[in-house]
């Protein structure tokens, strides 16, 4: 575009030069004949030139002026690349505090003798500083990108309004120059009017000639402006259907990566509730072979309670048959009273020998079941302390697996924002400072076309003075011989005949108030429509740039506005995802103990 703006002010300018410079030349042998005859002065001449260079004096201001606002641009995008080096330091000090809190995961796991409870607390600790930190972060990179997109809109609009303040000042310092050439035109058409006949006569078609082949000359390179436009339209085109064609090809892969990271995150999700679950059956097998062995030690119950009581049923049949032998001992003590006494020995003596017997068999009862007890305890004891121990060492593998899991999981997930984070804010402040080198290589290429502008004027200036004086000498000095010579003549024509010298005169009079008004209402036609033709070609080309402008500006802003949006979300997306993933982890693990 600022090559274009070149060529194109090359081309208008040269055109103008040449034109400039065919009406000067003919404008300025009018002019030194008249001030000649007429005994005019330089001082409107030396005006005109004062107000030419204190115009190109304000116009100088005005560059020095949008120079200085577009350093305020630089000024502020040195600020947005303080604001993202503060961002990074703040993703690298986050960073850091994860790394420590790993650190202190593995430090805990190298001391056994914490229990389950202080375990739970601290776990749950830093599951809470890792949300915590996720949630500063996210609000961080939110009121980044907030900063970010302000920054940028500011920077359009500041953009946008000083290229149309330079357009409109460039736009009136044109309209003063052709409103200065045409107050020429007009002091020079005006002075045309005392010339002689014979000299509009004679200049007359020559400044036809020039102004036809100048406005042949003029409207071919306007045809070929008009080529070179649509060119430029046709290759913007295709320049902006090449960048729609970029950023849906980096659309599609954004989406693409994004896709494959929550699908890991699901795969990891899934194998951690596989492994809970394995866990899980485990603590339900272990449970059923506690279950198998509180069955045993019910059985064993049940034989205990079954000997005791047969022994209850055999001390009862002994004293049913105690009462027999005492019914027998009673009915037999009146028959025979000798044999009371061998009876009763016998009697007793079997009372004794059942009485050891049922406490021999006691005592081989609880004998036997204290061994049974006893062994069934020995029995339970090791087998609960395999159990415990298994399961302890099962609970302590699953919690290394998965805090170890957990902390490579959180770590690369946060290197993996802390790198998109940083390739964002690094492209983001190539593309800003890009646009920036952009724009102010445009100005410094306006900045010397305008030097450049302003030397060759002042150039054509000083040419132009020199030759308006040679040639006002020069011709002034034929003049004033023609006229002396053309004195001469009527003089002697009016001493032969006086009345053909008067009518002569009257003749040439009326010639010389008919001619000059016909050719400066044929040259003030011919610039005013030259003007206008000018002025039309101006403004057509000048709305053709501010609309191809405003349209580059409007897609540009609304692909960075939705860029920046899916980056945000795309953010805020996987600080959620991460969140949800250390809670799901820090339940497990509860579940678990």
């Amino acid at each position: 575009m600022a090559a274009y703006q070149e060529t194109l002010r090359e081309q208008l300018e040269e055109g103008l030069r040449s034109i400039q410079h065919e009406a000067n030349s003919l404008m300025h042998e009018i002019a030194s004949e008249v001030w000649r005859a007429a005994g005019g002065d330089k001082g409107e001449l030396r005006s005109r030139i004062v107000e030419s260079l204190s115009r190109d004096q304000a116009l100088r201001a005005l560059i020095s002026h949008a120079d200085e606002r577009f350093q305020a641009i630089a000024v502020r995008t040195s600020r947005l690349e303080d604001s993202l080096n503060m961002l990074a330091t703040s993703v690298r000090s986050a960073k850091q505090q994860i790394e420590e809190s790993v650190e202190r995961l593995e430090s805990l796991d190298s001391h056994p003798a914490i229990d389950a409870a202080q375990l739970r607390a601290q776990l749950s600790e830093v599951t809470r500083q890792i949300a915590v930190a996720f949630d500063t972060l996210a609000e961080r990179d939110r009121a980044i990108v907030e900063s970010v997109k302000t920054k940028v809109r500011e920077h359009g609009e500041l953009i946008s309004q000083e290229a149309t303040r330079i357009a409109k000042a460039m736009e009136s310092y044109v309209q003063q120059g052709v409103e200065a050439m045409g107050r020429l035109a007009g002091t020079t058409q005006a002075k045309i009017d005392t010339l002689h006949g014979r000299l509009d006569v004679e200049v007359s078609p020559r400044l036809e000639e020039a102004i036809q082949a100048q406005t042949e000359r003029l409207e071919a390179r306007l045809g070929e402006l008009a080529g070179y436009v649509e060119h430029l339209q046709e290759r913007i085109g295709v320049e902006v259907r090449d960048l729609e064609r970029d950023l849906g090809s980096m659309r599609e892969r954004t989406t693409s990566m994004l896709i494959e990271g929550i699908g890991s995150l699901d795969e990891r999700l899934g194998d951690l509730d596989r492994r809970s679950g394995a866990v899980g059956e485990q603590v339900g097998a272990v449970g059923e072979q506690v279950g198998a062995v509180g069955e045993q030690v019910g059985a064993v119950d049940r034989r205990v309670a079954g000997l005791e009581g047969s022994a209850a049923a055999a001390a009862e049949r002994i004293g049913a048959m105690r009462d027999e032998l005492g019914a027998v001992g009673d009915r037999i003590a009146g028959l025979d009273r000798r044999i009371h006494g061998i009876v009763r020995e016998q009697a007793m003596s079997l009372a004794q020998v059942v009485r050891s017997d049922s406490e021999a068999l006691r005592r081989e009862l609880v004998r036997t079941a204290a061994e049974r007890d006893e062994a069934t305890a020995r029995i339970l004891d090791e087998r609960l302390a395999r159990v415990s121990e298994a399961l302890s060492g099962a609970t302590q593998g699953m919690v290394d697996e998965i805090t170890r899991r957990t902390t490579e999981a959180a770590r690369e997930q946060l290197e993996h924002i802390g790198r998109q984070v940083a390739e964002q804010s690094a492209q983001a402040l190539e593309v800003a400072v890009a646009r920036g080198v952009v724009v102010e290589a445009r100005m410094q290429t306006a900045v010397e076309s305008l030097e450049r502008t302003t030397l060759e004027m002042a150039k054509i200036q000083e040419t132009a003075e020199r030759a308006v004086t040679n040639a006002m000498d020069a011709r002034l000095a034929s003049l004033a011989k023609l006229i002396r010579a053309d004195n001469e003549t009527l003089a002697q024509q009016i001493v032969a005949d006086q009345e053909a010298s008067k009518q002569t005169l009257r003749s040439m009079k009326e010639l010389q108030a008919s001619l000059p008004a016909e050719v400066v209402d044929i040259v003030e036609r011919r610039f005013a429509s030259l003007a206008e033709s000018i002025e039309r070609s101006n403004e057509m080309l000048a709305q053709r740039l501010d609309r191809v402008a405003d349209k580059i500006g409007r897609r540009y802003d609304n692909d960075i506005q939705i860029v920046i949006d899916r980056m945000g979300d795309a953010m805020h997306a996987l600080a959620s995802l991460g969140r949800a993933g250390q809670g799901g982890a820090g339940a497990a693990r509860i579940e678990i103990d």
